[in-house]
């Protein structure tokens, strides 16, 4: 038997190692390139094709960033695919406005996110309760069909997805709106705004020069709060300011016409700021924030 010299055994051993981690490193490499490839693809190239949808499903892909939150492609193309049926029930499939529904998805998930942290910086929640009231609404008016036929119908969704990403967020932007609404903290610069006009009138300025004429209005048409401070305002004159969930008033009555029935009509005018609500909130954020967009729509 040959003799083998145990420095040419350690040296078909290191050549086996080296090979190896030749092998794997060029694996490495083209596991990367290929994933910068798919990445460029998609962030610079506009790569929009079913293999992309289905990667984003298992790849987490962010496609926009806003104040420490990012925004995920599959969550991109589930609101995408359930926008594109709605319309496609108006459109025929070579005339969706697909660009626009792009747009409009992308909007409304950086929308989403401001408004989910905002409810969740301030604990609001959608109960149980809440939900099963709008289930039951939405049971009511379904006629014939299941729950989960109708959303399929409509978004290709089940129901309970449609629970997740439809009636929870509405709830919580409904709360959101109406804490907005109802915080003096967000409604000092629209109610400072109306003082102002309150004591430019008081200082002799002309009621016409800072309003806006409203025509006519009868009794059973205007609220309550509005009506029973009408009712206390002589004829000529303007009310004091008047609050409601959608503005601050000043409202002048310039005739008034009692009909047949024993209501009254009025002929208005009015000075009206409107209050911050949830859309100032997403617009003010918006203008603030730092967002980032990674991917061409």
């Amino acid at each position: 038997m040959p003799f083998k010299h145990p420095l040419n055994l350690h040296r078909k051993k290191q050549n086996k190692k080296t090979a190896t981690v030749i092998i794997v490193g060029f694996i490495i490499v083209a596991f990367v390139l290929s994933s910068l490839s798919i990445l460029a693809g998609i962030y610079f190239w506009k790569w929009d094709n079913p293999t992309i949808e289905k990667l984003s499903k298992v790849v987490p892909l962010p496609i926009a960033y806003i104040d420490k939150h990012l925004i995920w492609l599959d969550d991109f193309y589930i609101d995408l695919n359930a926008l594109k049926k709605f319309y496609s029930k108006e459109y025929a499939e070579d005339q969706l406005p697909i660009t626009e529904l792009k747009l409009q998805t992308y909007y409304k998930l950086i929308e989403k996110e401001i408004i989910l942290d905002f409810a969740d910086e301030n604990n609001l929640k959608a109960t149980d309760e809440e939900i099963s009231q709008q289930i039951s609404v939405i049971s009511q008016q379904s006629e014939d069909q299941s729950l989960d036929e109708l959303t399929q119908d409509m978004f290709g969704w089940s129901f309970e997805n449609f629970v997740e990403r439809v009636i929870k967020y509405q709830i919580l932007a409904n709360k959101t709106n109406s804490f907005i609404l109802n915080s003096q903290e967000w409604q000092v610069q629209p109610y400072s705004q109306i003082q102002d006009y309150n004591q430019r009138l008081a200082s002799g300025e002309n009621f016409d020069d800072l309003s806006n004429y409203i025509g006519w209005f009868n009794e059973p048409d205007i609220s309550d709060t509005i009506l029973n401070q009408l009712k206390n305002t002589e004829t000529g004159e303007y009310s004091d300011i008047i609050e409601t969930d959608y503005g601050f008033y000043i409202i002048k009555v310039i005739d008034t016409l009692e009909t047949s029935d024993g209501t009254t009509n009025y002929e208005l005018s009015q000075i009206l700021v409107k209050k911050n609500d949830l859309g100032t909130y997403v617009e003010t954020k918006l203008k603030n924030s730092r967002l980032y967009k990674f991917i061409n729509i």
